[in-house]
């Protein structure tokens, strides 16, 4: 097999048959399968694919668990099951635009072996707000648009997961692996072991933004922490990686959370944040040492009035 496209689905009810008619849609010259994971959806989203698998059963391929396994152990018999030369992501509640998607990747990956992997721009469908968009470049790249190793080591994964299509060359994942709050992220730094990224500034396909989506439904002070837990982990582990510039890029989300903490009532949240950031580069401290200590004595004068204030309604600390 050329290709597999590997997507995992819960409660999608609603995306669920526009992804996989995406994926029908692709016109190539080579074979590819499509795997679907599905995590025993509260809706109708098991039906669906189920359907779809009756109506193309030598294109489609589905794995069905009796009870809901979650993401992690989800996304691990899964990943096992994409047996293709190259893989293509694809999140059930996304959508590929350009039927000739994959061709154009498999294309390039053939032309340039030194790659591993190849990603795009997307439009991203924010239903919340009702808005339509491009996503912006990586902000982190070379000249020619290709990115290593160090590219992934800033604050931001600049791969939005349905626009990947990579060699499959990784093999068997390690435990801690499946451990992290990213695992595409991660993921992405095994594959640059085996050769460059490359973005293609084509649009492809569509992000959809929208309230139970495991990144963007979340907010950005708590994904703040879980890219912190996640680069930590990622520092333990993974040996060949620069440590320096991962303590700088957790010293740099420190530090917004500290920002943060200083405009809000989480006053002691922005003490332990602080000390944090001066832990992992002093350098950041000492640099915005006039924010810093204009917040931490307003902190100072307002903390003992929380204290009091608590007292008084007979609360505890």
């Amino acid at each position: 097999m050329m290709l597999s496209v590997w997507m995992i689905t819960f409660n999608h009810e609603e995306f669920i048959a526009g992804a996989i008619e995406s994926v029908l849609m692709q016109n190539t010259n080579f074979t590819f399968e499509l795997i679907i994971g599905e995590d025993c959806s509260a809706d109708r989203t098991r039906k669906i694919v189920k359907a779809y698998k009756e109506a193309c059963p030598d294109r489609i391929r589905l794995f069905l668990p009796d009870k809901n396994l979650g993401m992690t152990a989800m996304g691990k018999a899964t990943y096992e099951l994409c047996t293709g030369r190259y893989v293509a992501r694809l999140d059930g509640d996304d959508l590929w635009t350009d039927p000739y998607k994959l061709q154009k990747q498999v294309d390039f990956l053939e032309a340039n072996p030194d790659f591993s992997f190849c990603f795009h721009r997307v439009s991203r469908l924010d239903l919340m707000a009702n808005t339509l968009l491009d996503s912006v470049d990586p902000l982190y790249k070379h000249p020619d648009d290709s990115l290593t190793t160090e590219h992934f080591l800033k604050k931001h994964n600049p791969v939005y997961t349905s626009s990947i299509v990579y060699r499959n060359v990784v093999g068997p994942l390690p435990n801690w692996f499946y451990s992290l709050p990213w695992p595409d992220w991660s993921f992405y730094f095994f594959l640059l072991n085996h050769g460059k990224a490359k973005y293609l500034k084509e649009n492809m396909g569509c992000y959809r933004i929208h309230r139970d989506a495991v990144y963007s439904g979340e907010t950005e002070y708590v994904n703040n922490l879980k890219t912190i837990l996640f680069f930590k982990l990622l520092k333990r582990h993974a040996g060949n990686l620069n440590k320096k510039s991962i303590r700088q890029t957790i010293a740099q989300l420190y530090y917004q959370l500290f920002k943060t903490d200083g405009t809000t009532a989480a006053f002691r949240a922005a003490v332990v944040h602080f000390f944090f950031l001066a832990y992992y580069q002093p350098g950041l401290a000492l640099q915005h040492r006039q924010f810093l200590f204009k917040s931490l004595l307003k902190l100072a004068l307002r903390y003992p009035l929380g204290l009091y204030q608590s007292y008084s309604k007979g609360k505890s600390l």
